[in-house]
């Protein structure tokens, strides 16, 4: 059958956490939710989302199972916090799974369910679950973000297990059976029934037995993954289910000067998609709650008008492993800077078109000022006095007539 995926919808403003189990201090589990079902043998289709991790892929799943008609409630069947998974995400308990089966009870007809995300997943962070092993086989492949087959050592297996085996247990689990827990061969990718019973004995042929498990945490961002279930013996269906972290980013806006940091605009984007947005508050705090857990979000804060931010304009944040924090410093812009800014060693600011301010106004860039003080008025206007002065003097002696010039007498005829 083919399942649609459902975008996960990006918000504006804080996050609002979503209802999941605390996994530890740093990280919540959000399980799956299945909608638009639509069985239609051979093709069968379904929606996938996680709405609790924000920015983790939607998927569109698409089957050929034999049944069922639609996503079961998880009230009788759950992975509980004490298995392998519930210790990182949480129990599943009343969280939808879904009961697939082969396309046909015969060898020749496997089923294969695909999940194809709308865009590629966090490498790590989140899981798929398959559950009720036993008659039939169930290999899993992925392809990675760039549309590659991914080994099967990325595929992040984590362990088999019995969800039956602990406590408190699921209804579906019988009263006295065995729990045993599936085969896995890391070489071919392939999950199988029980091949050995509660003591270790080997098992000929197959049994039935509730519970048998296993888990996958891919370590690399998927594209797609795929299930392909094979009969084996009887009437088989096996369960799926999935989940995801997600993780928060605090952080606090701060001025030494007189900026403000109430009301201040903060966006946290991947690439060149924002992811959500919100203001700081009167202390300049902000938070984004309950992001999927990838490593390259960058937190982008709008200053007040006159102030800018110190250091770098935008903040790297790695949610792959722990909650992010960024702290931001603001300082008002000083008075002499403006959008251009004068090179280093100048003595007056330059303009936008290259000109220049001194304390005798704009000077076109074209002009080069004396790098010189500025005079007194009172010593300006003597040297104007004197050299005027001079020049006059100086014309007055050109125009005498050389026979009307005086000579001055020698001293014995004076």
């Amino acid at each position: 059958m083919r399942l649609r995926m459902v975008a996960v919808a990006v918000m504006t403003g804080a996050l609002v956490l979503m209802g999941a189990s605390t996994a530890n201090a740093d990280t919540e589990g959000h399980w799956w939710e299945v909608s638009d079902w639509t069985f239609s043998p051979p093709a069968s289709t379904a929606a996938v989302a996680v709405p609790g991790s924000v920015g983790f892929p939607a998927a569109e799943l698409v089957s050929n199972t034999a049944g069922p008609s639609g996503p079961a409630t998880g009230a009788s069947a759950w992975l509980g916090a004490w298995t392998a998974p519930g210790e990182v995400y949480g129990s599943s308990q009343n969280q939808q799974y879904l009961s697939l089966r082969p396309a046909a009870n015969n060898a020749a007809s496997p089923s294969t369910s695909t999940y194809t995300f709308e865009h590629p997943t966090p490498a790590g962070g989140w899981m798929l679950a398959v559950g009720d092993i036993d008659a039939e086989f169930l290999d899993v492949s992925a392809l990675d973000a760039d549309g590659a087959p991914v080994p099967i050592s990325e595929l992040g297996f984590g362990s088999t297990f019995n969800y039956c085996d602990g406590s408190p247990r699921p209804s579906t689990c019988g009263a006295s059976r065995p729990w045993l827990v599936p085969d896995w061969d890391s070489t071919t990718g392939r999950l199988a029934g029980p091949s050995e019973d509660e003591n270790g004995e080997e098992i000929p042929g197959w049994t039935d037995s509730d519970g048998a498990a296993a888990w996958f945490e891919p370590t690399v961002s998927l594209s797609q993954i795929t299930v392909t279930a094979t009969w084996r013996e009887g009437f088989p269906a096996y369960q799926t289910w999935s989940a995801a972290l997600s993780r928060d980013v605090t952080g606090t806006v701060g001025s030494a000067d007189a900026c403000e940091v109430e009301g201040l605009e903060v966006t946290i984007r991947r690439g060149t998609d924002d992811v959500a947005t919100t203001t700081t508050d009167d202390q300049g705090q902000f938070g984004f709650d309950d992001l999927a857990t990838y490593d390259d979000y960058v937190v982008t804060i709008e200053p007040g008008e006159g102030c800018r931010v110190v250091g770098p304009t935008e903040t790297a944040v790695d949610l792959s492993e722990n909650d992010g924090v960024v702290n931001v410093e603001l300082e008002t812009v000083p008075d002499d800077e403006g959008p251009g800014t004068g090179e280093p060693g100048d003595d007056a600011p330059a303009g936008q078109d290259g000109s220049r301010t001194s304390g005798a106004g704009t000077v076109p860039a074209t002009q080069v000022l004396p790098d010189v003080g500025a005079p007194s008025s009172g010593l300006m206007g003597l040297g104007v006095a004197l050299v005027l002065l001079g020049l006059l003097t100086l014309a007055v002696g050109l125009g005498v007539p050389p026979s009307r010039r005086r000579t001055p007498l020698p001293a014995s005829a004076r």
